[in-house]
């Protein structure tokens, strides 16, 4: 084995995996200095500041309790942070069930956290990068091409989750609540797409509650902490039901020629209405609809539709439509992509009516 200054920061907080990601420490292809337990410490950033405190060595890695590493992980991820020391995180993506790879293994330079912590938000990972940018230090994502198929190009592990549907509500909310926060509308987009095409039974429930998450301007640590949410036990409620309502298609349709705020209101009045009518089958199609038209904003017509649905949504409806004005500084949209964006729905309305019908387990 090759010798390494690595250690490992393991984080638990009670998964019954844990002992499955320490396994996969004890397979790299270095030797790990030392494997430092933080157990029971909520949320995440004061989690990870306890670990970085307790570091001995030059270099250590996050690893949490859903992670499963690649033998060689640590070793390429080292190997990157030698390649110059100004580089004080490497980052690398892990293979994940529901959405095929995320970013989630990170080795940082424990020189790093002389200089900043993690702080009290929602996206204290992103925060810390920037803090430490601007203080000089750079992070790298490590891309790896001599993987053995083309689905694990790029990555060092897989992500594996227990995605069991109060998990993956709170964790949704929370990624919709980063994507605004750092002002990417474009990522939650990104996002949202992804989840319109996976195959995974919980991809539906995830993709409600980021756009849920979305609108929540919750911009303090969630990670870790357990929050009691009445909107799931809603959301639960209203996708076992069974009714139709396919001329509301029409208006949710329609709606994408507005502009996004207006598009907003009308998706909401809809979604009100899919609510009374007990129409779960027709908001589902109703939302791909959305998505694969590739309309401008069109997370704020799917939003629209979900806050609609739920019984609280009513009370918030006018809050939100203010959030969306101060997020939605920029000129207005220009007509032709909103005209294209609502020919592209009715030809899918019209060509496959039952293409976007899906259910959920």
């Amino acid at each position: 084995m090759l010798t390494s200054d690595v250690s490992v920061v393991l984080l638990s907080i009670g998964e019954p995996t844990t002992a499955r990601a320490r396994a996969s420490v004890a397979r790299q292809s270095i030797d790990v200095s030392d494997v430092v337990d933080v157990q029971d410490i909520r949320p995440f950033h004061r989690a990870l500041n306890e670990g970085a405190r307790r570091v001995t060595t030059e270099f250590f890695a996050q690893v949490d309790a859903d992670m499963v590493l690649d033998a060689r992980c640590l070793e390429s991820l080292r190997l990157a942070m030698l390649r110059d020391p100004a580089i004080g995180v490497a980052i690398g993506f892990l293979r994940d069930p529901l959405v095929g790879r995320v970013s989630g293994i990170r080795l940082f330079r424990r020189a790093c956290f002389d200089d900043a912590e993690f702080r009290d938000s929602i996206s204290p990972d992103t925060d810390f990068l920037e803090t430490i940018n601007a203080r000089g230090w750079r992070d790298v994502y490590v891309l790896g091409f001599d993987r053995p198929t083309v689905s694990e190009l790029h990555t060092f592990g897989e992500h594996l989750p227990d995605y069991q549907v109060p998990y993956v509500w709170r964790k949704h909310q929370m990624e919709g609540a980063r994507y605004v926060y750092r002002g990417l509308a474009w990522g939650l987009e990104w996002h949202l797409g992804v989840l319109e095409t996976s195959a995974h039974p919980v991809a539906p429930l995830a993709r409600v509650a980021m756009l849920q998450g979305a609108l929540s301007g919750v911009i303090d640590d969630q990670l870790g902490r357990d929050v009691s949410d009445a909107s799931l036990r809603d959301w639960q409620s209203f996708r076992s039901t069974t009714g139709h309502a396919p001329s509301l298609l029409l208006r949710v349709v329609s709606a994408l020629v507005l502009e996004p705020v207006a598009a907003y209101s009308v998706c909401h009045a809809v979604g009100r209405t899919l609510r009374q009518r007990n129409a779960w089958p027709t908001f589902d199609r109703a939302i791909s609809l959305i998505s694969r038209s590739g309309a401008p904003h069109a997370w704020v017509a799917q939003a629209g539709l979900c806050r609609g649905i739920m019984p609280q949504g009513d009370m918030l409806r006018a809050e939100d439509e203010q959030m969306l004005r101060r997020l939605l500084v920029d000129a207005p949209t220009p007509i032709i992509p909103r005209v294209a964006a609502m020919s592209r729905a009715f030809t899918l309305l019209r060509a496959r009516p039952d293409a976007t019908d899906r259910t959920m387990d």
